[in-house]
């Protein structure tokens, strides 16, 4: 009964945002009032339905690109390319 759902925001038109359920497409979307999800959805946005509230999901893809991002500011050190070229 209140097992968890993961959804994908497919449509958000006004005050409503359609949702396709992930593990069955095939489905009708649900319509759902955005009152009831997170302000910073957009299409495309995961969200889990648990225990009658919505969340966000983060996503791999953006997990993958910050840790891209901190490897790269930490390899662009200029005080770490400067001790790299004292050696």
């Amino acid at each position: 009964m209140f097992e968890r759902i993961d959804y994908t925001v497919k449509n958000i038109d006004g005050d409503y945002a359609y949702l396709q359920q992930i593990d069955q497409p095939e489905e009708e979307l649900k319509c759902v009032a955005r009152a009831l999800l997170p302000p910073e959805i957009v299409e495309g946005t995961r969200l889990a339905y648990e225990m009658l509230e919505y969340e966000i999901v983060p996503s791999l893809d953006l997990y993958c690109k910050n840790i891209l991002c901190e490897w790269r500011s930490y390899f662009q050190n200029p005080v770490l390319e400067k001790s790299r070229s004292n050696t």
